[in-house]
């Protein structure tokens, strides 16, 4: 961002008739030692930054409006990691309260959802998706040494935070949950400890 109004980034894709949506506003899989810092991202994608794959990726001081997931890195080689995610606002346009219907209808959904080692995810501001902040038990993403603190998540119809296929040494600590389903998700845990 210029510092000198909005810098923004657009895109639109087809959402079928069930509400899904593919691509990525911007795709930095398997890139590593990339910033984006000071932008606001809109439109309809399947996620405004997909990182699959990637290291060292700084995402701070951001404005995301996802239409499905704002931040996405859940496949990787072994390498991936080391993710600095802070001082965002992840504005989702999910709804909240979600009736049981809703809950099973709406495609899957999340603010920040990352897999790998060493990341940090802090000081970030997340609502009205389904899940706050996820770590990613799929594609055999390792959850190892992770840090997520100081955010504040609310709105959502699922969980505030779910460490699923957590493996060890993954911290959450000083976050605030409000107007969640399930506050933090645990299960399954891989090894062990998570704090």
């Amino acid at each position: 961002g210029g510092g000198d109004g909005e810098a923004v980034i657009h895109a639109d894709h087809p959402v079928n008739d069930k509400g899904e949506v593919n691509g990525h506003m911007v795709d930095a899989s398997g890139r590593h030692d990339v910033w984006f810092e000071g932008l606001t991202f809109k439109g309809k994608v399947y996620s405004d930054i997909a990182m699959n794959n990637s290291q060292r990726i700084v995402v701070r001081g951001c404005h995301l409006f996802p239409f499905s997931s704002g931040i996405v890195a859940t496949k990787e080689d072994g390498k991936m990691g080391q993710f600095f995610i802070a001082d965002n606002v992840i504005e989702g346009t999910q709804p909240f309260p979600a009736t049981a219907e809703q809950w099973h209808d709406i495609p899957e959904n999340r603010g920040i959802w990352v897999g790998g080692r060493g990341n940090v995810i802090a000081y970030n501001r997340v609502y009205n998706v389904k899940d706050g902040i996820d770590t990613a038990e799929i594609n055999n993403a390792p959850q190892v040494a992770n840090d997520i603190f100081n955010n504040e998540v609310s709105n959502n119809y699922d969980d505030g935070c779910e460490m699923d296929g957590s493996w060890r040494n993954c911290r959450n600590f000083n976050n605030r949950y409000v107007n969640t389903l399930t506050g933090i998700s645990l299960q399954p845990v891989h090894g062990a400890p998570i704090y």
